[in-house]
């Protein structure tokens, strides 16, 4: 089957050729989109490893931060505006610092590892795994820790970090 172009009358093209040129584009685009998709996963698995840390690093003994539901983190005036990434978990605070890392977990349970970050002051928190999100109300000034095993996180209210010169 030929197709005329619909400019001024132009020269006949077959119809194969739109079909052979998608699936040029398929055949090349496919394997690039997988290379780098591969790279990206071994770039994250590189940070990990840089940012794994034993967990007495990380262990901070604190009172568990009071937690929210949906609705409560809602209703109040402070939100979490501060947001960022890390390892496929999403971490919001109002106030504050932040410092993360990946915990290996060793000893008893050998649960394998952890999310850690601790926080400045963030005074609220709202953290999205893949289970969903959670919300955390530390207070404003009170410093925190966050650790987040198989999507679900608990917060206390301590924190190692500190700024550098503080």
């Amino acid at each position: 089957m030929v197709k005329r172009s619909p400019d001024f009358g132009g020269a006949a093209r077959p119809a194969s050729i739109v079909w052979i040129a998608l699936a040029v584009a398929a055949a090349i685009g496919a394997p690039v989109t997988y290379v780098l998709g591969k790279a990206a996963l071994e770039r994250n698995a590189v940070a990990r490893e840089e940012n794994k840390v034993f967990t007495q690093d990380l262990t901070v003994d604190g009172a568990p931060c009071p937690s929210w539901t949906a609705a409560q983190y809602a209703a109040q005036p402070l939100r979490a505006k501060q947001v960022f990434s890390f390892d496929m978990i999403d971490f919001g605070r109002r106030f504050g610092h932040v410092e993360c890392g990946v915990a290996g977990m060793h000893g008893a349970d050998k649960l394998g590892e952890r999310d850690v970050c601790q926080f400045t002051g963030p005074a609220v928190l709202e953290i999205k795994t893949s289970k969903g999100s959670f919300y955390f109300a530390p207070g404003v000034g009170v410093p925190a820790t966050v650790s987040v095993q198989h999507g679900v996180p608990s917060c206390v209210m301590a924190s190692k970090y500190r700024l550098p010169g503080a």
